[in-house]
Protein backbone atom coordinates (compact mmCIF):
# COMPACT_ATOMS: atom_id res chain seq x y z
CA UNK A 1 0.00 0.00 0.00
CA UNK A 2 1.14 3.52 -0.74
CA UNK A 3 2.04 5.73 1.77
CA UNK A 4 0.29 9.58 1.93
CA UNK A 5 3.81 11.45 0.87
CA UNK A 6 4.20 8.58 -2.61
CA UNK A 7 0.46 9.37 -3.49
CA UNK A 8 1.34 13.12 -3.31
CA UNK A 9 4.43 12.74 -5.13
CA UNK A 10 2.46 11.38 -7.55
CA UNK A 11 -0.27 13.06 -7.96
CA UNK A 12 2.42 16.34 -8.22
CA UNK A 13 3.84 14.06 -11.35
CA UNK A 14 1.02 13.73 -12.97
CA UNK A 15 0.06 17.35 -12.74
CA UNK A 16 3.75 18.18 -13.66
CA UNK A 17 2.95 16.33 -17.17
CA UNK A 18 -0.09 17.72 -18.16
CA UNK A 19 -2.73 15.20 -16.09
CA UNK A 20 -6.21 15.91 -15.45
CA UNK A 21 -7.47 15.18 -12.07
CA UNK A 22 -10.92 13.95 -12.41
CA UNK A 23 -11.91 12.69 -8.49
CA UNK A 24 -9.11 10.40 -7.29
CA UNK A 25 -8.26 9.39 -10.90
CA UNK A 26 -5.51 10.71 -13.06
CA UNK A 27 -5.54 10.99 -16.32
CA UNK A 28 -2.31 11.77 -18.29
CA UNK A 29 -1.53 12.05 -21.42
CA UNK A 30 1.61 10.25 -21.95
CA UNK A 31 -0.04 6.45 -21.35
CA UNK A 32 -2.56 7.43 -24.54
CA UNK A 33 0.31 8.73 -26.50
CA UNK A 34 2.53 5.40 -25.03
CA UNK A 35 -0.19 3.68 -26.71
CA UNK A 36 -1.03 5.26 -30.02
CA UNK A 37 2.88 5.19 -30.26
CA UNK A 38 2.64 1.43 -29.83
CA UNK A 39 0.46 1.02 -32.35
CA UNK A 40 1.35 3.33 -34.66
CA UNK A 41 4.79 1.29 -35.06
CA UNK A 42 3.05 -2.28 -34.66
CA UNK A 43 1.49 -1.18 -37.97
CA UNK A 44 4.36 0.30 -39.74
CA UNK A 45 6.14 -3.40 -38.40
CA UNK A 46 3.45 -5.33 -40.41
CA UNK A 47 3.95 -3.37 -43.52
CA UNK A 48 7.46 -3.84 -43.24
CA UNK A 49 7.31 -7.69 -42.47
CA UNK A 50 4.55 -8.01 -45.40
CA UNK A 51 7.34 -5.95 -47.79
CA UNK A 52 10.10 -8.99 -46.65
CA UNK A 53 7.56 -11.47 -47.07
CA UNK A 54 7.15 -11.23 -51.39
CA UNK A 55 9.13 -13.74 -52.36
CA UNK A 56 8.54 -16.68 -54.11
CA UNK A 57 5.97 -19.19 -52.47
CA UNK A 58 6.32 -22.13 -50.96
CA UNK A 59 7.28 -24.86 -52.97
CA UNK A 60 8.21 -22.11 -55.89
CA UNK A 61 12.36 -20.86 -56.56
CA UNK A 62 13.34 -17.24 -57.31
CA UNK A 63 12.66 -17.55 -60.89
CA UNK A 64 9.65 -19.11 -60.79
CA UNK A 65 8.44 -16.31 -58.26
CA UNK A 66 9.08 -13.60 -61.22
CA UNK A 67 6.75 -15.69 -63.86
CA UNK A 68 4.49 -17.21 -61.06
CA UNK A 69 3.40 -15.78 -57.55
CA UNK A 70 5.12 -12.33 -57.86
CA UNK A 71 4.34 -11.70 -61.44
CA UNK A 72 1.90 -8.85 -60.65
CA UNK A 73 3.80 -7.75 -57.86
CA UNK A 74 5.80 -4.41 -59.51
CA UNK A 75 8.43 -3.66 -56.88
CA UNK A 76 9.64 -7.56 -56.80
CA UNK A 77 9.98 -7.37 -60.69
CA UNK A 78 12.02 -3.95 -60.31
CA UNK A 79 15.49 -6.20 -60.65
CA UNK A 80 18.91 -3.83 -60.44
CA UNK A 81 20.15 -3.38 -63.33
CA UNK A 82 23.90 -5.58 -64.07
CA UNK A 83 26.65 -5.91 -66.33
CA UNK A 84 26.76 -9.41 -67.83
CA UNK A 85 30.12 -9.69 -69.17
CA UNK A 86 32.09 -7.24 -71.42
CA UNK A 87 29.85 -4.89 -73.11
CA UNK A 88 26.01 -6.39 -72.28
CA UNK A 89 24.39 -5.16 -69.77
CA UNK A 90 20.71 -6.50 -68.37
CA UNK A 91 18.28 -3.65 -68.28
CA UNK A 92 15.08 -5.54 -67.78
CA UNK A 93 12.86 -6.91 -65.18
CA UNK A 94 12.10 -9.91 -63.19
CA UNK A 95 9.93 -11.99 -65.78
CA UNK A 96 11.04 -10.34 -68.65
CA UNK A 97 14.54 -9.71 -69.70
CA UNK A 98 15.64 -6.60 -71.73
CA UNK A 99 19.54 -5.86 -72.82
CA UNK A 100 21.84 -2.55 -73.00
CA UNK A 101 24.81 -3.12 -75.88
CA UNK A 102 26.83 0.41 -75.69
CA UNK A 103 29.26 0.42 -78.98
CA UNK A 104 31.63 3.42 -80.21
CA UNK A 105 28.57 4.55 -82.66
CA UNK A 106 25.83 4.38 -79.49
CA UNK A 107 23.83 2.33 -77.19
CA UNK A 108 21.50 -0.15 -78.63
CA UNK A 109 18.41 -1.63 -76.76
CA UNK A 110 17.07 -5.06 -77.16
CA UNK A 111 13.39 -5.05 -76.54
CA UNK A 112 11.69 -2.37 -74.67
CA UNK A 113 9.54 -4.21 -72.34
CA UNK A 114 6.36 -2.80 -71.81
CA UNK A 115 3.94 -0.38 -69.14
CA UNK A 116 4.53 -0.01 -66.56
CA UNK A 117 7.94 -1.05 -66.65
CA UNK A 118 8.95 1.39 -69.41
CA UNK A 119 10.23 3.83 -66.39
CA UNK A 120 12.52 0.79 -65.19
CA UNK A 121 13.99 0.05 -68.14
CA UNK A 122 14.83 3.51 -68.48
CA UNK A 123 16.23 4.09 -64.69
CA UNK A 124 18.07 1.07 -65.23
CA UNK A 125 20.28 2.43 -68.20
CA UNK A 126 20.66 5.75 -66.36
CA UNK A 127 21.97 3.81 -63.21
CA UNK A 128 24.30 1.40 -65.26
CA UNK A 129 25.59 5.56 -66.21
CA UNK A 130 24.36 5.77 -69.78
CA UNK A 131 22.29 8.44 -70.98
CA UNK A 132 18.85 6.99 -72.64
CA UNK A 133 19.87 9.86 -75.16
CA UNK A 134 22.68 7.60 -76.61
CA UNK A 135 20.53 4.84 -77.82
CA UNK A 136 20.35 4.57 -81.67
CA UNK A 137 18.96 1.25 -82.21
CA UNK A 138 16.05 -0.30 -80.83
CA UNK A 139 16.12 -3.99 -81.77
CA UNK A 140 13.05 -6.16 -80.77
CA UNK A 141 12.79 -9.99 -80.63
CA UNK A 142 9.33 -10.80 -81.70
CA UNK A 143 5.97 -9.23 -81.60
CA UNK A 144 4.63 -10.15 -78.22
CA UNK A 145 3.83 -6.46 -76.26
CA UNK A 146 6.04 -7.45 -73.86
CA UNK A 147 8.84 -6.92 -75.87
CA UNK A 148 7.67 -4.34 -78.56
CA UNK A 149 5.08 -2.27 -75.57
CA UNK A 150 7.46 0.56 -75.10
CA UNK A 151 9.43 0.99 -77.90
CA UNK A 152 6.73 3.68 -79.38
CA UNK A 153 7.29 5.42 -76.04
CA UNK A 154 11.37 5.12 -76.41
CA UNK A 155 11.31 6.27 -79.99
CA UNK A 156 9.29 9.66 -79.30
CA UNK A 157 11.05 10.28 -75.95
CA UNK A 158 14.87 9.38 -77.50
CA UNK A 159 14.27 8.85 -81.31
CA UNK A 160 16.50 5.25 -81.79
CA UNK A 161 15.89 3.15 -85.23
CA UNK A 162 13.86 0.64 -84.73
CA UNK A 163 14.31 -3.09 -86.36
CA UNK A 164 12.19 -6.21 -86.21
CA UNK A 165 12.09 -9.60 -87.78
CA UNK A 166 10.12 -9.07 -90.55
CA UNK A 167 7.58 -11.75 -90.54
CA UNK A 168 6.82 -10.50 -86.74
CA UNK A 169 6.71 -6.26 -88.44
CA UNK A 170 3.72 -7.43 -91.15
CA UNK A 171 2.03 -9.51 -88.57
CA UNK A 172 2.08 -6.56 -85.92
CA UNK A 173 1.29 -3.65 -88.97
CA UNK A 174 -0.95 -5.60 -90.67
CA UNK A 175 -3.16 -7.66 -88.18
CA UNK A 176 -2.57 -5.99 -84.79
CA UNK A 177 -5.33 -7.73 -82.39
CA UNK A 178 -7.61 -6.05 -80.00
CA UNK A 179 -5.42 -7.33 -76.91
CA UNK A 180 -2.63 -5.22 -78.83
CA UNK A 181 -4.39 -2.02 -79.44
CA UNK A 182 -5.91 -1.96 -75.53
CA UNK A 183 -2.26 -2.12 -74.18
CA UNK A 184 -0.46 -0.37 -77.01
CA UNK A 185 -0.38 3.28 -77.34
CA UNK A 186 1.41 3.12 -81.00
CA UNK A 187 3.08 0.27 -82.75
CA UNK A 188 6.95 0.54 -82.68
CA UNK A 189 8.37 2.54 -86.34
CA UNK A 190 10.65 -0.14 -87.92
CA UNK A 191 13.05 1.24 -90.04
CA UNK A 192 14.25 -2.24 -90.89
CA UNK A 193 13.35 -5.80 -91.02
CA UNK A 194 15.27 -8.40 -91.72
CA UNK A 195 14.00 -11.31 -93.59
CA UNK A 196 14.39 -14.99 -91.88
Amino acid sequence: MLRTDEISLWRSRARCLGAKQEGNRHMSLRPTLFVLGGVLAAALLQVNVQAQTAGPAPGEGLSQSYRGSQRDNLAYQRVAPFKVFDNLYYVGIGHLSSWLVPTSDGLILIDALQEPYVDHLIDSIQTLGFDPHDIKYLLVTHAHVDHYGGAARIQETYGPMGGMIEGDWDALATNPSSWVLIFMPGLPRISASVKR
